[in-house]
This record gives C-alpha cells, structure tokens and sequence, in this order.
C-alpha cells in the first residue's frame, strides 16, 4: 500500500470548505471568511459573468433554442466584449428565463433597466461543504439482506440528481450488478456525455462546469457524496483496514444522474444554476446540493434560491448543506424555506487509538484517541513499550517544531505532543523531522473549538492519533513529571456503539438565519464526521476504493437518499410533506438516552440540529405533515421582501402580492415553530395533514407543549381527530410572556407534540424576543 503523508487537520478541521457571502443589493460586495465564496474575478476590461433573470416573453413557449438565444441577445449591449470575448454564456430556457453573460458593472446596470429583467446576480464562486450510518439511521445493514428489507424498497424506480463535483463511474458503488433488467423510469428524459459511460444505475451523466466528461477526478467528493445517498451495497468496505463491514447507500436502489457544477472545489453559480435545471428538466426525484450557500443574502439574490424554488414547483425536493462555518451562531447557509438544510453530526463509531500513561498493567490513566494510521505499518509502536513524553509550550514548539539542534537530542524514542499542525507540514515540516529523528509516535492534541467531534484524515504510516483538547491539556500535564512515561496502543481498532451519538459537530453551521430568523435553519441533523464513502480509483495506490471525509457536504447525501426512500414509498407526497415526515420524526435524543449534545456535550438547542437526527423508518408513517405549497412560499416572499423579490423567487410576472395572503413570517405552515415573544401575546396557525395510509377508525391527537415557564402557550384545539387519509386539521397556538419586562434578545427553546396511539409529530418550537423578520440588529441571547 502506498504511503500518505499529505494530510492533518489544523487545528482540528481539514479542507472543510466554508462559503459565508455578505452580498448587498448595490455593490455586490464580497466578506472573506476561510474558504469562502466569491466573486468571479473580472477580466482586465472589468468585465465579469452576470446572470440575468428575465420575465417570460409572450408566446415564449413556443421559441425554440435559437430564438431563445436571439432574444437573450437583444438585451446585451453588442455580441462580443471589448476583448473580443462573446458576451452570451448560457441561455436558461425552461424552469427559469434568462441567461448569463459577460458584463461591466456599468452595462449591468443599463441591462437590468431594461423592461423584462426582472433582476441581475453576480456570478459567485461557491464551494463544495465536504458502511455505518445506515444502521444508525435505522436502515438494514447486511449485504445479504433483500431490497425488499429496506423502506421504500431502497429506492427501486427513483432518481437522485446529484449536482456536485462529477463521479467515478468505475467504482463499485455504481456499477449496476443487481440492476438487471431494471431500466430507466418512463419519465427520464436525460441523457450521458459522449465521451462518459454510464449503466443501468448511472443513467445520466453531464458537466456544467466545462465541456470534458463529468468525472470526478481530484477531491473525490463528488463521488463521496454520490456514494452515501445511493451507493450500492459492496462487500468488504474499508479504509486501512478500519470501519471494516458491508458499505451501502440510504437509497442503494435507486438510479442516479450526475450534474457536474464544480471543479475540485469551486462552483461558479452559472454552472450550479444550469444543473439544477437540467436535473428537473431530465426528471429526477430529489436533488442533492453539498454546495455552500450565501450566508447573509435574501432569497431574490440567491440563484439557489431561485433555481430549487422552480424545482419545488415541478415537484422536487432539494436538500442542501447547512454549511460548514459553525460552531458561531447565524452562520447557517442555505436558509430557503423551500430547500431542506442539513447539519451535521457525528456516528456512533470510534477508530481508536489510546495512549496510557503510568504503566501498561496498572495504568495511571488511559486516554482515548483516534487515528486512521495503517496499523498494519505501525508494527514498530509496540502497545507494551513505555516511552518519555514530550511537550514544549515555548513558541513554535508547542507545534513541534523543534530547533534542528535540538532534534536528535529532545525527540528520539519520545512519544510527542503537538498543537495545531497545518496541513501542509506533514509532507514537509515538523512532522517529517519528528519521524526522521525517531519520534516513537505523535499525539496532535485538537483545538479547544473542536471539542469532541473530531475530524480525522488518512495518515498512512504515520504513527499520529488525535485526542481532544481537554485530554491534551492534561497530557501536557503529565508530560511534566519526568518520572511518568507513556505507551500508545494504535490496536484497538473500530469500536461500534459509542456514547453519546450523535452529538452536533463543531463545523455544523448554526441558526438563526440572519436574514429570515422566523424560519428554524438547520432543519435536521444527520451524519457527517467521518464518514465512510466512495473515492475515484487512483492507479499506484493501491485497491482504495473508500476513504473518510467530514462535512454537512456528508450529511445532506443522507437526507436526500432519506428523501428518496419517502417518494418511492409515496409517490405522491410533495417537497414538503417529504420535509415535515423527517423533521417530525427525527430523534431528540442520542443512544445514551439524553438529549442530544453539541461539540463541548453541552445540551445542543434547536439552532445547533434543528428538528433533531433524522429517523428514516419512522419518517415512513408521520401519520400528519406540515403540507406547503408554492403560494403559500409566495406569500411568505411578500411578507418578507416585497413583490419585487417575489418576481425575481418566481420567475412570473403574472404573481401579485396584492393577491396573496398578508401573513406574518411566523405564519407559514412550517414544520419548526418560532414566534415572537412579547406580554401582549402573539398567535399563529398550524396546519396539519393525515397521511396515514389506511384508516379503520378516526384516529386522535393530543396535544402536548414542552417550554421554559418564561413562556405561556395555549394550544386551541388540544385535541385533533382524523378520519380519513388527505383530511386537514388546524389549530391555533398562543404564545405571549410570563414577564411585563421579558429579557431583550432571549430565544426559549421547547416543542409542541401532538401524540396519537399510534403516531407522534413533534415540533421544535422557539420563542424569541424581539423578533426581527431582517438581519437582527444584535446578537440573541440563548437559553
């Protein structure tokens, strides 16, 4: 096996890929944090690629391809840039009217003054958010077991769209043994890139990030994300030897159609905005977006925003990163209502590795940590061999790097503690000189932010293992007494059933939504810290075929592949029902039965996982959903921003807001509940829809409210019955403060379930003071 000695996370978090925009209405104006999203650089006339979006043209239907480009012409100031470079990038044709072209910011501005143009984005350069989490989310595990075992029949007949960074379409996980005589459904209207080869469960492959085949040869992420949402079952899945068992996707029945929008890391939203059309154009079932969205834009200046709202309309379900900014509050991205967000959390799998310090048959202390070294190189770290331990906090020896005088000295035959090693100094810095010195092993003692969710990456042959910061702090400790010595043991291997899981991960970006703090984002919580999934094939490395990643970019494979079991199992649920099935049924708790914690284990609210981990079998019969259509989505625009955004959400010129509803944000039938908290009270209303499939007898609800005693809630009716499938039932909830003088900022976190004998659907609710439907002029104080 080839050696890897490219990657350690610093301080605790690898190339996960941030995208964090502050776009503002006038300038477009870009604030950086880490990998963030950004503007495409303009050329040196101060051109850049703007996409336009248009009003339908009357009779537009009936335009075919050429006309379309034609008349998106006519909006441009000449055919050709200063440069000579052609102005049209891309016509939109279908969900959304409009193209993309080569601008100035000055002709930008002369384009969108024209009648038609609805509204005028900068093209932002995004970024990808990167065997047993099926059997944690309740779904069977052996290879054996029949398609038949799982719900949804794993799929059978779906198509999930997968807009990412291409795919290996040599990799087992999508070969299609097993897919005999399965075709395409009728409605698939996709097709494969000439010089790609797809099969029975890859049915569709293009690239709308260049003109090559859409294969996903650098980060692997694409196929990584393809894997865990519907990923064939494969025999013998492993990474060094670890986490060894029989790896699957949630849907590992369903076909796939891969939309290439990004290279290795960026996804210009040109590329993303033209998949996501195609993929609704071609028919799929649900998309699946681990694209970073904008974190401080409102829905009309947020392509993503526009596209999966038109995907909505046509019956599509888009799930989406959460984004990887946390653990800060209000850095939650993709925050639509209409698109499914996903935060991330960890497994109930360890990769240990442990280092005992005072002697190996009557140790002083043992300390848990994790590696992913080979442990079939690591022959030479002995489990019963004690070694000195050391740690400089002088400096840049805290992160081991030593004086090279010093090396030889200080280091040989020591276990050795680091701080925060970058990345790129494990091929070249400190951690090559620590081995070439004869370091005896490396322990990297994670940052304070991290926690106890760590990300961990392919070491190799480096003898390194990852423990969390408190622990680190009391290794260092021990480091001190020269008469303590240490042993580190990298046998102890995968170790299943761990306590607490899942627990929110430190990455997991955060609610409340800047903008639109009346909608709970993240809307569920599902795996992503480690994960194991499908890696292109690289010839020299040997038959690697799987490999570990962390990242929301993880956890929304999970919920779409989730998702795709639910429309296989009801064809006719909408986007929302699917929602409100996961969200109400997810679980609160973790398998310690406490409710679930964050990175620290401290108690982790409804702003760190939303409704709570998602619980596939039990999301099969909700028994009621929180149904939404799009009007109601319109109206919650109005409310919101007004009917300039809702033309340029829409894409329809025909929508009034005058015609709509006058709602408040708080008002719209989402599955997650925030009011605003005040003395004088405040009302909303609720809506809910049986689903259950077969009804003998009514079927009755109670409710139930669990909240802080600083809020009063009356539910009016307490009790709701149902007697036949498809049958609505609304009730009025009554919110208002037990105190005159109610803390400015606070946010009361509870839940309004209503149980049945047979069925129970449970809403996070949040009571906020203050409430803010726009950017909140401070920070909210959490309880």
């Amino acid at each position: 096996m080839a050696t890897h000695r490219s990657l350690l996370p610093a301080p605790c978090i690898t190339a996960l890929l941030l995208a964090a925009v502050i776009s503002t209405d006038a300038s477009y104006t870009v604030q950086e944090d880490r990998r963030e999203a950004h503007l495409e650089p303009a050329d040196e006339a101060g051109h850049r690629t703007y996409i336009v979006l248009l009003e339908p043209p009357a009779g537009g239907q009936h335009m075919d391809a050429d006309a379309h480009r034609a008349w998106h012409q006519s909006f441009l100031p000449s055919m050709k840039t200063a440069l000579g470079k052609p102005r049209l990038r891309r016509s939109y044709r279908t969900l959304v009217h409009g193209f993309s072209a080569r601008l100035t910011e000055r002709e930008v501005k002369r384009v969108s003054a024209k009648p038609g143009v609805i509204r005028a984005f900068p093209n932002v350069i995004r970024y990808l958010e990167t065997t047993r989490t099926p059997a944690f989310l309740g779904l069977p595990y052996q290879v054996e077991e029949s398609p038949e075992d799982w719900p949804g029949y794993g799929g059978l007949g779906m198509i999930i769209g997968i807009v990412d960074g291409g795919i290996a379409n040599n990799h087992p996980s999508m070969d299609d043994a097993g897919f005999e005589g399965i075709e395409p459904p009728q409605r698939w209207r996709g097709s494969c890139h000439k010089d790609f080869k797809c099969n029975r469960k890859i049915i569709g492959a293009k690239n709308y990030f260049n003109s090559a085949p859409p294969l996903d040869v650098d980060s692997g992420h694409g196929t990584h994300v393809a894997t865990i949402a519907a990923g064939n079952f494969v025999a013998g899945a492993n990474v060094n030897g670890l986490a060894r068992g029989n790896a699957s996707g949630i849907a590992p029945q369903a076909h796939v159609a891969v939309y290439k929008g990004c290279s290795r890391t960026s996804c210009p939203d040109e590329s993303v905005l033209s998949a996501i059309i195609a993929a609704v154009d071609d028919g799929v079932d649900v998309i699946s977006l681990s694209v970073g969205g904008i974190s401080n834009a409102t829905y009309d200046h947020d392509p993503i925003a526009v596209a999966s709202f038109a995907a909505m309309r046509a019956g599509i379900l888009v799930v989406a990163t959460a984004g990887n900014a946390g653990p800060h509050p209000s850095t939650v991205q993709n925050d639509v209502p209409w698109l499914m967000t996903v935060g991330a959390g960890t497994v109930d799998r360890l990769l240990m590795a442990r280092v005992v310090i005072g002697g190996v048959h009557n140790p002083l202390h043992i300390f848990a940590g994790q590696s992913l070294a080979d442990r079939q190189w690591l022959t030479t770290v002995r489990p019963d061999v004690m070694h000195d331990l050391l740690y400089s906090n002088d400096g840049d020896r805290a992160k081991c790097v030593y004086p090279k005088d010093e090396m030889a000295v200080r280091v040989s035959g020591r276990v050795v503690i680091c701080d925060e090693i970058e990345e790129d100094e494990v091929e070249e810095g400190p951690v090559d000189e620590l081995l070439s010195s004869n370091a005896s092993a490396i322990i990297v003692v994670d940052s304070k932010e991290c926690g106890y969710t760590r990300n961990l990456v392919d070491m190799g042959d480096i003898p390194i293992l990852q423990v969390p910061y408190n622990d680190g702090v009391s290794l260092k400790d021990y480091s001190s007494s020269p008469h303590l010595k240490a042993a580190v043991d990298f046998n102890r291997g995968t170790v299943l059933g761990t306590t607490p899981a899942p627990t929110v991960a430190y990455f997991s970006s955060r609610g409340p939504s800047q903008y639109f703090p009346a909608i709970l984002k993240p809307d569920v919580l599902a795996p992503g810290v480690n994960i194991l999934g499908g890696i292109p094939y690289k010839p020299g490395d040997g038959p690697v075929y799987f490999g570990f990643k962390s990242g929301t970019s993880m956890a929304a494979p999970h919920v779409s592949g989730a998702a795709i079991l639910l429309k296989s199992a009801h064809p006719s649920w909408s986007p929302a029902a699917i929602k409100s099935a996961l969200m109400t049924t997810a679980d609160i708790v973790d398998n310690s039965g406490h409710g679930i914690r964050d990175e620290q284990l401290d108690a982790a609210n409804a702003y760190k996982m939303g409704a709570g981990q998602i619980n596939v079998s039990r999301a099969m019969d909700p028994g009621l959903v929180y149904e939404l259509k799009e009007g109601q989505y319109a109206a919650h625009v109005c409310s919101t921003l007004g009917e300039a955004a809702l033309r340029a959400v829409a894409c329809n010129n025909s929508w009034r807001c005058s015609e709509l509803p006058t709602t408040h944000p708080s008002n719209l039938n989402y599955p997650s509940i925030t009011v605003p908290l005040q003395p004088r009270g405040f009302i909303v209303v609720r809506t809910l829809t049986n689903v259950a499939p077969r009804i003998s007898e009514p079927e009755i609800y109670m409710a139930k409210v669990v909240m802080p005693s600083e809020v009063r809630v009356i539910i009016d009716p307490s009790t709701l019955m149902f007697n036949y499938t498809g049958q609505e039932g609304s009730y009025q909830i009554s919110v208002r403060s037990t105190s005159n003088s109610p803390v400015q900022g606070a946010v009361y976190h509870g839940t309004v379930e209503w149980s049945s004998s047979e069925h129970t659907v449970r809403s996070p609710m949040l009571a906020v003071v203050d409430l803010a439907t726009s950017h909140p002029s401070t920070p909210w104080k959490l309880h």
